[in-house]
């Protein structure tokens, strides 16, 4: 039983070690979709390779479920750590407050404001191509799918107390 979680910490390990060398540096290991897909693929696998090991060795539902947990643990940590560091306002303003300490040059920066609309397209072109969003024309609109998908983020933050921001 030691081996098996010896080998799950591994095989996290591993995957974690393959990002930093390889992925990160491709094209779709920038992506959400592309990061999104590692990681989910990677469960998968993990998945089906740990049912297979408990079924052969007659472990027990259990132990898998704990492995999948793990590797759930490991890949929300990781995915919430890789959008956080994906261009933030924050992290680009620290970083020119420790480049340049002058307020006033400061506020020159348009490099944010290019930051900002550079995100703002690729999350349209991300929601577009998960069809959760239509354009038209000058309009941007959402879709039967979106709208069931906005409705819930609402539901959810009414729930918790968090707030929606209207603009």
């Amino acid at each position: 039983m030691k081996y098996f979680l010896l080998l799950s910490v591994s095989y996290i390990l591993s995957h974690f070690v393959l990002y930093i060398q390889f992925v990160r540096r491709s094209s779709w290991g920038k992506t959400e979709r592309g990061i999104f897909r590692y990681h989910f693929y990677s469960v998968l696998g993990f998945g089906a390779s740990v049912l297979a090991l408990c079924a052969f060795y007659k472990f027990g539902t259990g132990l898998w479920i704990s492995a999948l947990a793990f590797h759930g643990i490991y890949s929300l940590s990781f995915l919430e750590l890789w959008s956080l560091s994906q261009g933030s306002y924050s992290l680009q303003l620290l970083e020119s407050i420790g480049n340049e300490s002058d307020l006033s040059q400061l506020r020159k920066l348009s490099q944010l404001q290019k930051l900002g609309d550079f995100k703002i397209e690729r999350r349209l072109a991300s929601l577009s191509g998960l069809q959760l969003i239509r354009a038209q024309e000058k309009n941007i609109t959402l879709t039967f799918a979106g709208a069931i998908l906005a409705s819930f983020f609402r539901l959810v933050a009414e729930l918790t107390g968090g707030e929606i921001l209207k603009r």
